[in-house]
């Protein structure tokens, strides 16, 4: 089974039905509300985006169908058989202990990369006398960066620090792990290795192989940000980020400021829609007790929906309300109860949840 595919099956679950249009857009990291409500309920908000760095954008589940390690439900969803979970388990075991999934949100992984393997390229070839070479094909923006800051380098010793950083940040790793990393560096007369090769010189999983790198990487941009006179320091210059955009961040400071929403219409000409958008955006993404819930729904509102709906919060469909409660409740606080159910571990194995008193 290639990469895709085990990635495909790690992303479905045993007792859940996932969609296949859901995962593919927390793949690409594509920005909407839906996302990022179905990317919580899978708890899989940490993997936004991840699909950009791995470079897969789409997947199929053919295989693991017709090796019965998942099963097909309606609206082009999936859940995991028996013999997937087992499978599953088993890749669970192979991947690296450290969370990565926080640092991968606040910081472009992606680009920094790029700046990081182009600028190793540049040293190494510029401490040999050599400037004709193939130099690696990035993204433009951070080829002139890269490029520029280079420029800007006092080359006295430049090797040696860059070597000697390395080696104080690979002296922290085991020495397989260590290797890993080593093994992709490009420069002079030396091209680098791809995952595929990795995988085979280390003798690891390719699964296992893509996730040390990904986590790697999250693992260096935090020892750089923590050494302030790190010669790598620059390549991180407007790479930070936020699942959450600065459109959302001020609709809800106005809103704290406020609690008003007419205010916000008239202050950020905006439609009521958008900043109800903006407002479920910041309740996914912030810590439960950041967000003024109780100004919006009451526990009489969830009893409402679950007398409509049942218990299990998966199947719930606003539309299948009854135009009485949608009268009484608007969408915007149908999308609030579900994230609050789910912030508070109220959903349970079955996806059935549980009424509280607040």
């Amino acid at each position: 089974m290639d990469f895709k595919n085990k990635l495909a099956l790690f992303l479905l679950d045993e007792q859940q039905v996932r969609r296949k249009r859901l995962l593919e857009n927390l793949l690409n990291g594509k920005k909407t509300v839906a996302t990022l409500y179905w990317s919580l309920r899978y708890d899989l908000l940490g993997y936004f985006g991840v699909g950009r760095y791995f470079g897969i954008y789409n997947l199929s589940y053919d295989e693991l169908l017709d090796q019965d390690l998942i099963k097909a439900v309606p609206n082009n969803s999936f859940i995991i058989t028996n013999k997937g979970q087992k499978k599953k388990d088993q890749l669970r075991t192979i991947l690296p202990d450290y969370k990565w999934s926080k640092q991968f949100q606040n910081i472009d992984i992606i680009h920094f990369k790029q700046r990081f393997m182009l600028f190793i390229q540049v040293v190494s070839e510029y401490s040999h006398g050599e400037n004709q070479y193939y130099a690696l094909d990035i993204n433009q923006n951070d080829k002139r960066f890269v490029k520029n800051y280079f420029k800007s380098l006092k080359k006295t010793d430049l090797e040696q620090k860059v070597k000697s950083e390395l080696i104080n940040f690979l002296s922290e790793l085991d020495n397989k792990t260590a290797l890993l990393f080593a093994s992709e560096l490009v420069g002079y007369h030396n091209n680098g290795n791809t995952m595929e090769q990795i995988s085979q010189k280390l003798n690891l999983d390719l699964f296992a192989v893509y996730f040390v790198d990904l986590t790697l990487f999250c693992l260096f941009t935090k020892y750089v940000e923590r050494n302030s006179d790190s010669i790598f320091k620059p390549l991180l210059n407007g790479l930070n980020k936020s699942l959450l955009n600065q459109s959302a961040l001020k609709t809800f400071k106005l809103y704290e400021n406020t609690h008003n929403i007419n205010t916000i219409i008239e202050k950020r000409n905006i439609k009521p829609s958008t900043i109800y958008e903006h407002l479920l955006e910041i309740a996914i993404c912030w810590p439960i007790d950041k967000f003024p819930y109780a100004d919006f729904i009451t526990n009489q509102d969830k009893e409402l929906i679950v007398s409509e709906l049942g218990k299990r919060i998966d199947t719930w469909n606003y539309e299948n309300l009854t135009e009485n409660i949608k009268q009484k409740l608007s969408f915007f606080k149908f999308r609030l109860i579900e994230i609050l159910l789910t912030k508070r571990n109220l959903v349970n194995a079955n996806g059935e949840i549980e009424i509280d008193e607040n």
